[in-house]
């Protein structure tokens, strides 16, 4: 896929999403998600390439909608990035750590079951999740560049946890999630990468309606 296509498809999904969203506002409420998470490398041969974990910066704009007495459904699009780590790799006989990141539109529905105690509220969800590439479909490293192609656009399953507590028109919250890639994230005709991550992120909401 081209850069012209890549921006043809980031264009429709965040249309896509921003009318899915719209459509859902007579539901509760609007948020912002921060968060820092941990990803590495898998494939299925079980070699180590970048499969060391490195940490990760994410910021989600989204909202929950349709709640009912015991369940609701939470839907966000932002910024997130994945990567890995080498950390013993000789070129030229010395040692080095090689690393990778890659940028992402990030957009993922989740369906959540709550249960409300005490004025806390303990989630736990599952949903789907899309990652379009924002930067090169080429990794930096020279190792790695010539033969891993960087696949556009890929899928993943997420799964999620987490508590809130809503003040006045405020909710505020604490989520962890982890993050698994269905669809390889990059690739030769050999082998193919996919990418997992942990994530805590810090949620705050505020009431619409």
């Amino acid at each position: 896929m081209n850069f012209k296509q890549r921006t043809a498809m980031v264009k429709k999904l965040m249309l896509f999403s921003l009318l899915f969203i719209s459509r859902n506002l007579y539901a509760q409420y609007l948020k912002i998600d921060n968060g820092i998470a941990v990803s590495g490398f898998v494939n299925s041969q079980n070699l180590s390439l970048l499969k060391s974990r490195v940490s990760n910066y994410s910021v989600l704009v989204g909202s929950d909608y349709l709640e009912h007495k015991w369940y609701y459904l939470s839907s966000q699009i932002g910024y997130n990035s994945i990567g890995g780590k080498d950390q013993d790799v000789f070129i030229q006989n010395d040692k080095v750590i090689v690393t990778e990141r890659r940028g992402y539109l990030h957009l993922n529905t989740t369906f959540r079951a709550y249960k409300r105690i005490s004025g806390l509220s303990l989630l736990a969800g599952v949903g789907p999740y899309a990652n379009v590439l924002l930067g090169s479909n080429r990794f930096d490293n020279e190792l790695y560049s010539p033969y891993y192609d960087i696949k556009s656009f890929h899928v993943g399953g997420k799964g999620e946890i987490g508590v809130t507590q809503d003040i006045n028109k405020f909710r505020i919250g604490l989520v962890g999630s982890y993050l698994m890639s269905l669809t390889p994230v990059a690739k030769t005709p050999y082998l193919s990468l996919n990418n997992n991550a942990f994530a805590i992120s810090l949620t705050v909401g505020y009431l619409l309606h």
